[in-house]
Order: structure tokens, then sequence, then C-alpha cells
């Protein structure tokens, strides 16, 4: 837990710098150093990373992640969300008319098909 308390801290004073260098609390040299720290600590955390969020009990739709997973389903997540839920393989043209025109997925292998 002493872990997480300085990485908000750290970050915390990361994101408002400015304020904290106006203040007079900390010097640039500090400041510069505030990265290398953060990722010190960020690696002491990261094994922990998946216990740590679930110990909050979040749902799936709610974390919105495909390697999160409870049910373990993640490889049927990650191809529903690139070939099913991705907008932009519902484009099959190039709405730009004046531009060569490239047809995805129609079985030609993606030839361009006209030139306009």
């Amino acid at each position: 837990m002493w872990d997480l308390y300085r990485l908000f801290a750290l970050s915390t004073m990361e994101s408002k710098d400015r304020e904290f260098l106006n203040a007079g609390v900390v010097c640039n040299q500090q400041l510069n150093a505030l990265a290398d720290k953060i990722q010190d600590i960020m690696t002491r955390i990261r094994p922990h990373a998946v216990k740590l969020v679930d110990a909050w009990s979040i749902p799936d739709y709610l974390l919105d992640s495909a390697l999160g997973r409870y049910d373990g389903k993640v490889y049927e997540d990650l191809y529903n969300r690139a070939h099913r839920l991705n907008p932009l393989n519902s484009v099959t043209f190039n709405p730009n008319y004046w531009e060569e025109e490239i047809v995805m997925g129609s079985g030609d292998g993606g030839a361009i098909l006209a030139k306009l």
C-alpha cells in the first residue's frame, strides 16, 4: 500500500509540477527525477496489478478490457472487438471519391478497382 500511496503522490506532483515549483517546495532537479521514481514504483506494483483490480470487484463491462476478463475469454473478446465492434470495418470504400478508391474485404485482395 505504501507504493500505491507514493505512486499517487508522485504522479500528482508530476501533473502539477508548476504549482510545486512556484511554491518553492521542490527544485528542477527533483522534478526531473520524478519520472524515474514513478517508473520504479510502477515496476514494483506491476506484478500485483491484477490482484489490486480484482480487489475492487469491478465488473467486466465497466472495465471494458479484453485482457482482464473474469471468464478468461481473452482471445474471443479481442477478435470480437477487432472484427465486429470496430466501426472502421463497416466502411468498405473511400468516401473521398476524388482519390484512388480501395475496396477492402470484397475478395479482390484490396486491389485498386478504379482511378477517378
